[in-house]
């Protein structure tokens, strides 16, 4: 872990959306914060399907089922009655995956979703 948050750290752009992902996807509500700030700059940076998509390629035979990843099964997003961000994005994002009208933590908490299907984390 220490070696992915420096890779993250020194620029590598699939690193930082492992890391934050991995960030995204823990129990402590500050290393969560962390998380959000590393996606954040790869949503800015506008290559979060690249990102995405990279990782897909070479993580079937690195961390599956080692248990190093646990599900945090509280979401980002608290206002699952008021937001609209859950309703749209029912599948696999588009390529145009910056649709500024989602809510910034359902649009994260998809992302994780995604990210637990990848690492068969349940």
């Amino acid at each position: 872990m220490t070696d992915l948050k420096i890779a993250a750290l020194e620029g590598h752009m699939e690193a930082k959306y492992v890391f934050g992902m991995i960030l995204l996807c823990s129990h402590d509500d500050e290393l969560r914060k962390q998380g959000l700030e590393y996606m954040r700059f790869i949503r800015k940076s506008m290559c979060i399907i690249k990102c995405r998509n990279r990782v897909k390629q070479f993580v079937d035979h690195l961390w599956k089922g080692n248990g190093m990843l646990v599900r945090n099964r509280i979401p980002l997003c608290r206002c699952k009655n008021t937001c609209k961000g859950r309703r749209v994005k029912k599948g696999v994002w588009s390529f145009l995956d910056d649709d500024i009208n989602l809510c910034e933590y359902s649009r994260w908490d998809h992302e994780i979703d995604f990210f637990n299907w990848l690492f068969d984390v349940y």
